[in-house]
This record gives structure tokens, C-alpha cells and sequence, in this order.
């Protein structure tokens, strides 16, 4: 009989304390008393008071509540440990979703109830202890995508989600939230993070870029010196020695900044490479008229191109338990993850690494280099490597891809970017 009453007892607060959210939600402060809770709940008149015996303590209850069940906003299967930067993009959106629209008189009634207690501590205790909580899992997520400063970039964050969360609840229901949310976690974390952030952050000025295929950019007038590979389309110049090469980058520079949109440029002795990608896009138009304007600079400067010369290099690694060994190798080598399956040295100097859903197959390794070479080069590549020792392991994906392997059971993958598409 003890455990029966102790059961509606605790069935008639829950219903008190919603009714409660929703009448300030709607009407604020002022409208909630006792009697308008039991009015709202469809409870008999006095029950809310049994369980809350003054308006202070049905207001403590209530701030208790919007406390306990903004924590339920969060996606369970979210890992701030692991999250990747569009994972964070993706959660606090969500984030704002919920508590803007639907939860939307939850969140104004815990306006209200953060501007009632400006003159009460004790209201105040339990909004403020969630919120640390809200902090500590932002830091700990500003932490784990490589902030320098977790505190000051949690802090700018949630500032950010509040003000949105705010605009969409007073001004604006359907605001768009994931540029802005993208733009203010990108300036809080460090420029590689940033730059290789996925769908999230396109690259310079790529709001406006329009994918292309590589098909499509090979097919293209003027743009007879490049080739694509892996990562988007490169070329290299002979320049002959430093001084005309700098002049040539000084070039590219002016008309990068004509497009809107930044090359890599690897600046040698005798040579220049350029590399041309919109991030998060892949190859695209503002990509092509770069390329065309670069090559008409060089050959205005009676630079030749040899995009013979070009090649990209990956590492490839077989795995079962994919998030579980990227996560290895990006603490290992200080890398940022592009999407769910690469990792990429920020400034893209170093070989990407590239991990594939794999059971073990021998005689192959669990890593093996891809070497993405122009397409028209492939073929050469491979009879080379066959000429050094090697032997066939597979052509059947050829143009995508030919494996070889070395006496001692190393696979090399050389790759072009034929039927890929």
C-alpha cells in the first residue's frame, strides 16, 4: 500500500512539474501558481501544493526539472572523445533543434527561470550546476578535436549556441544554424583542424564552388599541364632556378586571389608544384579556371610543365575495428580525419592515410602504400615495378587500380583516377 501511494505521489509531481514548464513556457513567471499547475496537469485542485508546499519551492522544483531533462537533448551514441569535426557540427545543431523547436517552451521556461534567479541563489543552483555540466562536456570535446584552449573555445562555443538557440526561439524558427555553427568552431580550433573539416568546411570561398568530376576537369580546355590524382588535380613547372620560381608563385598568388580560392604550392630549387582542391568538395569550377589562369602565368613566363612528373602517395591500412585504429594512427601521427575513413596532414606534405573495412588476406600486409600517378603515366609505372622484381597480384580493377607485390610480400597499389567514377 506504501510503495502503491509513493508511485501516484510521485506520478502527480512529474504531471505537476510538466504542467509547470509548459505554463511558464507560455505565460512566465507570473501565471505559475499552484492552482494554475493543477489546472494545466489535469490534477485535482491542491495537489501540486502537497508536493510543493510554496511557490519557491515549485520553482526550485521546476528549475530541478529543466535541468535534469535538457541532459536528454544529447544524442546517446554521441563520443566527444572520438568526434571528428562534423560529428560536433552535426551534435550541436541537433542540440539547438531540440531545445529551439521541440523542447522550445522547456528552453523559454528556463529563460525565465535564469531571469528570476538574478535575486535567488538557490533557484539559480541547479540551472547553473547544468550548465557546468553542458562546460565539462564541450571542453572535453574542444579537447579532443585539438583546441589550444578548450575553456576559452567551450566558452566561445556555447555563447554561440546560446545566442542561435535564443534567435531561433524569439526571431526566427527556421534559421539555419550549420554555417554559423561550422564558422565559430572552425576559429576556435587550430588551421589544419579547420581547413580539413569535411562537409562541414568547404575550403576558401567553396560556399559558392560547383563540384566537378575528374573526368570532367581532365576533359577540359586549357588545362593540358595537369592531371588529377588522389586529392584533387597537381602540376609541376621546371622553373630552372629559385628566382623564377618565386616570381612564378608571386604570380599564382595574384591570381588566386582574382578566383577566390588558394592553391598548395610547394616552392624548390629548380621546380614548382601546385595542387589545386576544394575542401570538402573535391575538384571544382573555381578549381578548373585556377588551373587554366596558372598555366597561362607559366606560359607567360616560358615555364614548361611537366605534369609527368606528379604523384600522390597514401598509406592504406586494412582493419576490422576501423574508428578504433584511425584513432591510433591520428594520435600517432598528428593528423585531422577528412569524413570517417582518412586521415590527412594538415598542410597535405606528408601521405594521407586511407583505412578500408578489411579482413586479413594473406600474403598481403596490413598496410600498403597507394601511389595515385597521372593516368596516362599508370601503365609505365606498373611495367617498371614488374621490370624491379615485383610481381602482379591483381589488375582486375584496372584503370582504378593495379596491386603489385615485393619478394618479401609488401603490396604497392598505383592508381589513377580512371573509373573511379
Amino acid at each position: 500500500m506504501h510503495y502503491a501511494y509513493s508511485k501516484k505521489m510521485a506520478g502527480t509531481r512529474d504531471r505537476a512539474l510538466e504542467a509547470a514548464v509548459e505554463l511558464l513556457g507560455s505565460e512566465g513567471v507570473r501565471a505559475l501558481t499552484h492552482a494554475r499547475v493543477d489546472e494545466r496537469a489535469g490534477l485535482p485542485r491542491g495537489s501540486t501544493s502537497n508536493s510543493f508546499r510554496t511557490r519557491a519551492a515549485l520553482l526550485d522544483g521546476v528549475a530541478a526539472w529543466v535541468a535534469e531533462h535538457e541532459m536528454g537533448d544529447f544524442d546517446p551514441a554521441f563520443d566527444a572523445a572520438t568526434a571528428t569535426f562534423d560529428d560536433v557540427v552535426d551534435a550541436l545543431c541537433a542540440l539547438i533543434e531540440a531545445q529551439a523547436n521541440t523542447s522550445r517552451s522547456r528552453t523559454v521556461a528556463r529563460y525565465a527561470l535564469f531571469l528570476e534567479s538574478v535575486r535567488d541563489a538557490e533557484l539559480r543552483r541547479p540551472l547553473v550546476e547544468n550548465r557546468h555540466r553542458f562546460e565539462q562536456w564541450t571542453v572535453s570535446m574542444m579537447a579532443a578535436l585539438g583546441a589550444p584552449d578548450p575553456d576559452t573555445a567551450a566558452g566561445t562555443l556555447m555563447a554561440s549556441s546560446d545566442g542561435l538557440t535564443l534567435h531561433r526561439v524569439t526571431v526566427d524558427a527556421g534559421a539555419e544554424l550549420r554555417p554559423t555553427v561550422a564558422m565559430v568552431l572552425r576559429a576556435c580550433l587550430p588551421l589544419g583542424v579547420a581547413q580539413w573539416s569535411g562537409r562541414a568546411c568547404t575550403g576558401s570561398f567553396s560556399g559558392m564552388a560547383e563540384q566537378i568530376s575528374d573526368a570532367e576537369f581532365s576533359a577540359a580546355e586549357g588545362v593540358e599541364d595537369w592531371r588529377v590524382l588522389f586529392w584533387g588535380a597537381k602540376t609541376l613547372y621546371q622553373t630552372g632556378d629559385f628566382a623564377m620560381g618565386a616570381r612564378l608563385v608571386a604570380d599564382i598568388a595574384d591570381q588566386a586571389e582574382a578566383v577566390g580560392h588558394a592553391p598548395l604550392i610547394d616552392l624548390r630549387p629548380d621546380t614548382v608544384t601546385v595542387q589545386l582542391l576544394t575542401v570538402g568538395v573535391g575538384l571544382s569550377d573555381l578549381d578548373l579556371e585556377l588551373a587554366r589562369r596558372i598555366s597561362q602565368a607559366a606560359a607567360d613566363l616560358g615555364i614548361p610543365a611537366d605534369p609527368s612528373a606528379v604523384q600522390q602517395v597514401q598509406l592504406a591500412v586494412d582493419c576490422v575495428d576501423r574508428p578504433g585504429v584511425m584513432g591510433f594512427w591520428k594520435a600517432a601521427l598528428g593528423y585531422v580525419p577528412v569524413g570517417d575513413a582518412d586521415l590527412v596532414q594538415p598542410d597535405l606534405i606528408g601521405p594521407a592515410v586511407w583505412f578500408q573495412d578489411k579482413e586479413y588476406v594473406p600474403p598481403r600486409n596490413r598496410i600498403h602504400v597507394d601511389v595515385s600517378v597521372p593516368h596516362d603515366q599508370a601503365e609505365a609505372r606498373v611495367d617498371a615495378i614488374l621490370k624491379a622484381g615485383g610481381r602482379m597480384l591483381g589488375d582486375r580493377y584496372a584503370p582504378v587500380s593495379w596491386s603489385l607485390i615485393d619478394p618479401e610480400g609488401n603490396v604497392v597499389d598505383v592508381a589513377t583516377w580512371q573509373g573511379r567514377e
